[in-house]
């Protein structure tokens, strides 16, 4: 795992060198690092290598091509490096002596600018092309890795961070617009805008997207989109369960190749359960432990989840960790922290404001724990839900019904009513309701009780009508917009425009940057979301069973307590508004504060905040999401404004 910056001048003006060292030095800070710079001419390339497989003590960087003529700087671990190896045919050399910087620079070679279309992994990487003077940035397939870059009077920087581009701006603005996207939603969506970041200035480069600059001219260029997968037809259901152990099986297994420790973090659903297994099986071949970690909730939580919602989801990972003895569990109640007592440091870290509020301490300190002991991968499953164990009810009917599949779509609704113990009748009614005119609805719900939100919005309208925000929301189908009658494919389409993607990613390489280790979801990789993207619907939900897929494929891997479990859910952070309690009185000073500064109320509709503060009890309700994440979405803002 890396880090990496440069800067590159298209006139004859000399480089700030000094800046440079200071972008370099910056990157240089984190544990384990070893720092590599070059100097020449128009160009500046600077990396930082944490180790985290063996290869990565065999790099030497930047890597120049034989001829000179060519230059790399790469943040990578290639996840298919024995089929690169093959197609590559690098002279004298064994795999395990070749780097993963090396690769790709053969790619390139190879391939010119098509190059990440042959790689798997997670990669951010800078090539200079000395003959067509052109500087090619690239980021892999779901942007697991950052990359940020900007443009000053002829000057290009580029960085994993955002802060080392600070240091080139003469003028360090926030973005108005980025501004206005962080508020525009509701949920805990930073941007709507994958390009855009807090400072006016600097953009990153978005997932699965390559750039090619030149002195007068700049390319941008998409190249993987994975709805564009030729559908997947095979013979049985036997042949699909085996095609996705295949495929899952490889990316679990890439994964776990490190000279330390492999962590997971582990709930007691399919996805992260799944991984653990498959994980634990191999792991245990060499005589090695998985060391899983378990966000659990405070011991004073009172429960509020409604039936089948589980805060503590640890009578699911015992199971797990009965049956496969190398899996050592670690329970995190996080003692003490909570949104606000750590969001001094978390936005340090994290470079912006931020408002995934609710889980994000916990994640650190599960992170900071796995580094404590000694792991140097920390395994998640945090995009399963869009991908190996995708399949709701709701876009299998709506799907069956727009193939006109009428009576497949009745037969569906008769089974999952029967293994869900409910009325036909009331999940019949719930269907019929998804296709009645909203003004109907309203008319059919009139004069029945219903709980509202304090609130339904943040931004200021003003702000909201200036960078055309609502264009936004109907594009995604967010706020007003939003519609459960979706089919499967317009659900894959949402979750493919890699706003999700992105904006994991952004968190994630902050934690595993701050603590020397790397994050990896082997249900993120390219192969995994390919298959996924291609299997037919009845796939995914068959039988009135949801999830149905991952629970066919991984019987007799996966304990049937947790496979066939379609009563429970897993609720992380249930506890994270109690949590709160004991620091709400400062909580609403600041916030209190907040709303009456200047540079707040540019942004934030302050009388609908007031409102809402007015209404809520001396402490918070569990059930008042939306209100709490507001309160700290706002302050978080606050901090990096004042």
């Amino acid at each position: 795992m890396s880090t990496l910056c440069g800067m590159i001048r298209t006139s004859n003006r000399e480089l700030p060198i000094d800046i440079f060292d200071s972008m370099l030095n910056y990157l240089g800070k984190y544990p384990g690092s070893r720092v590599f710079k070059s100097v020449r001419n128009n160009l500046c390339f600077g990396n930082t290598i944490q180790p985290i497989i063996t290869q990565d003590y065999l790099e030497q960087l930047p890597r120049y091509s034989l001829d000179n003529q060519m230059v790399i700087i790469a943040d990578a671990i290639i996840d298919n490096r024995g089929e690169l190896y093959r197609e590559l045919q690098p002279v004298n050399r064994s795999l395990e002596e070749i780097t993963n910087s090396e690769l790709i620079l053969e790619a390139y070679l190879k391939w010119d600018k098509e190059a990440p279309k042959h790689l798997v992994g997670d990669f951010a990487f800078a090539i200079w092309n000395n003959k067509k003077e052109e500087l090619y940035l690239c980021r892999d397939h779901v942007g697991k890795r950052t990359l940020y870059y900007t443009q000053e009077e002829n000057l290009i920087a580029f960085s994993t961070l955002i802060n080392p581009l600070l240091l080139v701006k003469e003028n360090i603005e926030y973005s108005e617009e980025w501004i206005a996207n962080y508020l525009a939603v509701m949920e805990c969506l930073n941007e709507l805008d994958v390009e855009l970041t807090f400072y006016e200035g600097i953009k990153q480069v978005p997932p699965a997207t390559y750039m090619i600059f030149k002195k007068d001219s700049v390319e941008v260029q998409k190249y993987w989109n994975p709805m564009e997968i030729k559908p997947l037809k095979l013979d049985s259901d036997e042949a699909y369960e085996e095609a996705f152990r295949e495929i899952f099986y490889e990316a679990v297994n890439c994964r776990i190749v490190t000279d330390g420790e492999v962590g997971i973090m582990l709930s007691g659903g399919l996805d992260s359960g799944s991984i653990a297994c498959v994980a634990a099986k191999v792991l245990d071949k060499n005589a090695k432990h998985l060391k899983a970690y378990s966000s659990i909730p405070k011991s004073d939580y009172i429960d509020w989840l409604p039936k089948g919602a589980v805060a503590n989801e640890s009578v699911y990972i015992n199971e797990l960790a009965s049956q496969y003895t190398n899996i050592d569990v670690t329970y995190c109640d996080s003692d003490k922290l909570n949104s606000y007592n750590q969001i001094e440091r978390l936005r340090t870290i994290q470079e912006y404001p931020y408002k995934y509020s609710g889980n994000l301490f916990w994640i650190d300190r599960i992170v900071q724990m796995a580094k404590e002991d000694g792991c140097k991968v920390l395994l998640d499953g945090q995009s399963g839900n869009y991908t190996i164990s995708y399949g709701d009810i709701t876009s299998h009917i709506v799907t069956l019904i727009k193939k006109k599949k009428f009576h497949s779509a009745r037969e569906e609704i008769m089974q999952y009513s029967k293994v869900h113990g409910r009325l036909p009748k009331s999940v019949f009614r719930y269907f019929i309701l998804l296709y009645i005119p909203k003004p109907i609805k309203v008319l059919f719900n009139k004069g029945k009780v219903k709980s509202a939100k304090l609130i339904t919005h943040i931004i200021n309208k003003d702000l909201a009508d200036k960078w055309d925000i609502n264009r936004y929301m109907k594009l995604y189908g967010m706020g007003k917009y939003y519609n459960k009658k979706k089919s499967i494919n317009e659900v894959r389409s949402f979750l493919c425009n890699n706003l999700l993607f992105s904006q994991a990613a952004a968190s994630e390489v902050r934690l595993s940057i701050e603590y020397g280790l790397v994050r990896r979801d082997p249900t993120r990789d390219k192969r995994v979301i390919e298959f996924s993207m291609s299997l037919p619907a009845e796939q995914f939900v068959k039988d009135g069973i949801e999830r149905s897929l991952i629970r066919r494929a991984m019987r007799g891997i996966l304990p049937d307590k947790i496979r066939m479990n379609m009563m429970e859910r897993g609720t992380q952070s249930a506890d994270w508004i109690q949590r709160l309690h004991q620091d709400w009185n400062n909580i609403r000073e600041e916030f209190s504060k907040a709303i009456s500064d200047y540079r707040i109320k540019s942004f934030v509709d302050t009388n609908e905040m007031k409102a809402m503060i007015s209404k809520m009890n001396e402490l918070p309700m569990d059930d008042e999401y939306y209100e709490v994440q507001a309160i700290m979405t706002i302050i978080n803002l606050y901090r990096f404004l004042v």
